[in-house]
Formats: C-alpha cells, sequence, structure tokens
C-alpha cells in the first residue's frame, strides 16, 4: 500500500503502540499496587490508552523523518486526543502525546499550549504560513473535536482550554528504547533472560488480542498473570528507581550541576537501570 496510513505503517504503528501500552502497563502496576493499576485500551473515538489510576489519556503515533509541524499537532493530533479526554474522564485529565518523532519547533508549542492567553510572550504561534492567536486556535481546535462523531454538542472553549494547559508530549520515544526498558524491567524480576523474554512476548500477545475490542479494562492481576508474574515480585523496583532519581538529583543540584551547559548530551537516570556510585578510590564501588 502507498502513503503512510497502511501496510508496514500500520503495523509499525500497532507494534508501537503495544509496546507502550505494555510498558504504561509495568508503570501502572509498579507505581499504584495490584489493586488499583488499571489500563483502558482503546477507547471510544481515539486510538488511546487510559491509566485510571493516573487520570490520563495517552495517544501514540510513529512518525517517519519528517517532524511534527504546529499545524499537524494543533489540528490533526490535539482533536483526537482531547475528544478520548473528554469523553473518558472530562477536562480534569491529563493528556499525553507519545511519538517517535521529534517536534519542529517543540519548546515553543509547549510554551503555548501551558502558558495560555499571552503569558510570557506566548500569546501568537505561527501555523503553518501565519501566527494565529491563542484565541483563534481555541475556537479551531473546539470546532474540529465537535466535527469528530458522535458530536459534543455542549463542549464549551473553556473545557479546551482547561485541557489544552494539561497536554504533555514526549517526543522522540524510540520503539527500541521502549523494548529495552521492559525487558530489563522483566529481567530485573525474573532474573533470567528466557523467562523475561518469555514474559515480553507472553505480554505482548495479551495486549494484542485485548486491544481488538474497544474499551477493553485491564486490571493489573490480569495483565501480571498474562506475564506469569505476581505483584510482590515488581513491587520494589519502581521505589528503588524513584529513591535513586532523587538521590541523584539532590546531589547534583547541590553541586551545582547545570544540564543544560552539559556537552555530553541529556543526563541518564535511573530509568535506564544506571545508578551512581560516587566513593574514594578503593572503597568497593565495584
Amino acid at each position: 500500500m502507498r502513503g503512510t496510513s497502511g501496510g508496514s505503517f500500520a503495523i509499525a504503528g500497532f507494534v508501537y503502540q503495544f509496546l507502550n501500552t505494555i510498558d504504561s502497563g509495568l508503570t501502572a502496576t509498579l507505581g499504584h499496587g495490584a489493586s488499583e493499576a488499571i489500563l483502558r485500551l482503546e477507547p471510544a473515538y481515539a486510538d488511546a490508552t487510559n491509566l485510571a489510576g493516573e487520570a490520563r489519556i495517552v495517544q501514540y503515533k510513529t512518525r517517519g523523518r519528517r517532524p511534527w509541524s504546529n499545524h499537524d499537532i494543533l489540528f490533526n493530533v490535539l482533536p483526537t486526543l482531547l475528544r478520548a479526554a473528554l469523553v473518558s474522564a472530562g477536562d480534569e485529565v491529563r493528556p499525553l502525546f507519545v511519538t517517535s518523532g521529534i517536534l519542529q519547533n517543540g519548546a515553543v508549542l509547549r510554551a503555548f499550549l501551558a502558558q495560555p492567553r499571552g503569558d510570557a510572550g506566548t500569546d501568537w504561534l505561527r501555523v503553518g504560513r501565519i501566527n494565529q492567536s491563542y484565541a483563534s486556535l481555541v475556537t479551531e481546535i473546539t470546532k474540529r473535536i465537535c466535527s469528530i462523531k458522535p458530536s459534543l454538542g455542549d463542549l464549551t472553549e473553556e473545557s479546551v482550554v482547561a485541557l489544552l494547559a494539561r497536554v504533555q508530549i514526549d517526543e522522540a520515544v524510540r520503539q527500541e528504547d521502549v523494548r529495552k526498558r521492559i525487558f530489563q524491567v522483566l529481567l530485573r524480576a525474573t532474573s533470567s533472560e528466557r523467562l523475561a523474554e518469555g514474559a515480553f512476548n507472553a505480554l505482548f500477545r495479551f495486549i494484542g488480542e485485548m486491544s481488538q475490542d474497544a474499551g477493553t479494562t485491564v486490571h493489573a492481576d490480569a495483565f501480571l498473570e498474562a506475564a506469569g508474574l505476581t505483584p510482590s515480585v515488581l513491587s520494589p523496583i519502581l521505589e528503588f528507581d524513584r529513591r535513586a532519581t532523587e538521590q541523584l538529583r539532590r546531589t547534583l543540584d547541590r553541586r551545582g550541576y547545570d544540564e543544560h551547559r552539559d556537552v555530553r548530551g541529556p543526563l541518564v537516570l535511573p530509568d535506564a537501570s544506571t545508578i551512581l556510585v560516587e566513593a574514594p578510590s578503593g572503597s568497593g564501588k565495584t
């Protein structure tokens, strides 16, 4: 098939969504416990995943080499994402867009969404070839949300404004990195590459099968059972990562570390299974 919406592109999108959903499921399970973590797959009218424990709607999209423009995000991505958020949880939910691509002007767009009505000099945004005001963009986005059937006839621009301020965009989230992160969590839980690979494959099949039915609700116990795991096996991992991350950040802040001036690139934190051990020579770091 031609274009970017069918054939291998569609398969790549399914794989990307399944992998990110597994990653979200592990995060929810680790963070909230088996009694609270819930995944709601494929909510109506949107390609999204709802984590009830954190009240967030997530939309996953792959992207080729062409960056996401402001027009793409505002008029093609956000209307669908915000519609799913409104239908599922109202304007108190946190909408999250996760993509393998990069944003053409991400910093400006994020500032524009998070600081509406002209705060911090973000009252106008370049969309296509023209500058558009925040008010005009809200009006257009509202119209596009309402054009999705069935229509939200009572939708107000105030609700759209509330959601826009909550939107989070994670760019350059590569498929191979997500898979590695999942595998590392499973490896720590099982202490065996063979068992970790088996758990990964079982979860991939499980999410794929569950996603066939729109609105399917998956509780943490079923999610873990599909992987052959128990909550007690995974429960210490997130707490360890959280404490290690906080300690590392506190130490770096205290010593005046500035991430933006570090020519070595982004700081690697324990999300990548990395631990910083600092001690004098001969004290047993190895």
